[in-house]
């Protein structure tokens, strides 16, 4: 049986044309049709994959009962580096003030100059010791800051003004007073003050730049 319109010479598609249509064949493929058992299909929607476990924590959904992750406000491993990376720049600092720097000053000084101006002991650099302060002082910097970030509206600007503050407290201590009311030398006190200010604004710079380089929300407007 011809088709009218195979005259017009235009192709239909397998098995489309109405005149000449296999009812046994796919009209969209013009493969033999699927029978019970027969497995000899032309194609197969390919099967859809189960939908993902949603891999977000709803806060705000009671029936969400997995494990909420601990969110400290900072990307933990790159604050981490930095904070490490920050005491190692602080401890190798401090030790260039003191054993090279103050350590040639007090060397290039005649121990006759100490004993004119009434100053015993000797003065030393303390090299060991300013060294492990200044890189605890980084490390506990780095606690405040993200206790500042969990628990403060305006962390930045609370670390900034705290870390001041203590900067100042630690040249109370070491004897500013002493040395403006002249109650001690300034000889030996003027040097390992002027590297304690330069060792705590360091840290408090580099803790607060880590802190706002890292961190996983966005400020507030203040």
């Amino acid at each position: 049986m011809s088709s009218p319109h195979e005259r017009d010479d235009r192709f239909y598609g397998y098995n489309q044309d109405p005149y000449t249509r296999n009812p046994h064949l796919d009209p969209y493929t013009g493969y033999q049709r699927d029978s019970a058992g027969d497995s000899t299909r032309a194609y197969e929607v390919a099967p859809q994959p189960p939908e993902p476990e949603r891999s977000f924590i709803d806060a705000d959904d009671s029936k969400d009962t997995r494990r909420r992750p601990v969110d400290l406000g900072v990307h933990l491993s790159m604050f981490a580096g930095g904070v490490v990376a920050s005491a190692a720049v602080i401890g190798l600092l401090a030790y260039l003030l003191c054993a090279v720097a103050l350590a040639s000053i007090y060397n290039n000084i005649s121990p006759t100059y100490w004993a004119q101006n009434s100053i015993a002991p000797v003065p030393t650099t303390q090299t060991a010791a300013t060294v492990a302060g200044s890189v605890a002082a980084v490390l506990a910097a780095a606690v405040l800051l993200v206790v500042l970030i969990k628990t403060t509206p305006a962390p930045h600007i609370f670390f900034l003004t705290l870390g001041a503050l203590a900067v100042v407290a630690v040249l109370l201590a070491s004897g500013l007073l002493d040395v403006l009311s002249a109650a001690r030398p300034w000889q030996s006190t003027l040097g390992p003050l002027a590297i304690r200010l330069v060792l705590g604004w360091a840290a408090v710079a580099l803790i607060a730049t880590t802190g706002r380089l890292t961190a996983t929300r966005a400020p507030r407007p203040y």
